[in-house]
């Protein structure tokens, strides 16, 4: 199933629906596998599903980290989802826009990410989560592009600190989209708030409904 999902996902545009069967197939695979040799196997496919909402692959240290937390990657590849989905949406960006890096647009993307995250995990594993996704080699060190979006997701970790974790029991589909607390418009509104105060780190300022002029503030960073 998953491979033809795939396989539809990289010859045709790829829409919220065709991302949702992809992510729902992913979900209830995960779950059923009984050790890390088996997720390996997976690992190819799913890094190139990753490669349309993130990074491209996974690391063996994010690899690792799901193999001990099944549930937490797909939270992780729906959160993804929905916040470049709702980036875009609140930064006024078209469906055709290439994907934002290091401006207004990617530090709202981190903000939702790491919220989204944080609900069901957790603000520790969200935390670890989104160093993973920066940290992808541990021999070197960090880039200014992974360290301006580790940065966001802390201003996103601090937010999430007044809410309580809800339990993970990802047994259908439907639950991991039915028990978010913080509604899209509380999102919106909270990376809003902290963009037009100058909370996030940006590098770059580029055009969008979420572009301001105290941006790029990176100077003391």
């Amino acid at each position: 199933m998953i491979l033809i999902l795939f396989m539809l996902f990289l010859t045709n545009p790829v829409s919220s629906n065709d991302i949702n069967l992809i992510i729902e197939d992913y979900c209830q695979t995960i779950l059923g596998l009984p050790d890390i040799s088996k997720l390996e196997e997976l690992d190819s496919t799913w890094s190139k599903i990753l490669n349309k909402m993130s990074k491209g692959k996974m690391t063996e240290y994010m690899l690792e980290h799901f193999s001990k937390n099944k549930s937490a990657s797909a939270v992780m590849a729906f959160a993804h989802y929905q916040a470049e989905k709702l980036s875009r949406e609140f930064c006024g960006l078209s469906p055709k826009a290439g994907r934002r890096s290091g401006d207004e647009v990617d530090a709202v993307r981190h903000f939702i990410w790491v919220s989204l995250m944080a609900q069901y995990l957790g603000v520790e594993q969200a935390k670890q989560i989104g160093y993973l996704q920066e940290y992808r080699d541990q021999s070197t060190s960090l880039d200014s592009a992974s360290k301006m979006d580790l940065y966001n997701n802390s201003v996103a970790l601090d937010f999430m600190k007044s809410y309580k974790k809800r339990p993970v029991n990802i047994l259908s589909w439907s639950s991991i989209k039915s028990k978010f607390v913080v509604s899209n418009e509380t999102l919106k509104k909270e990376a809003m708030k902290r963009l037009n105060k100058g909370k996030f780190k940006v590098f770059q300022s580029q055009k969008s409904k979420c572009q301001r002029t105290i941006y790029p503030n990176t100077n003391d960073f």
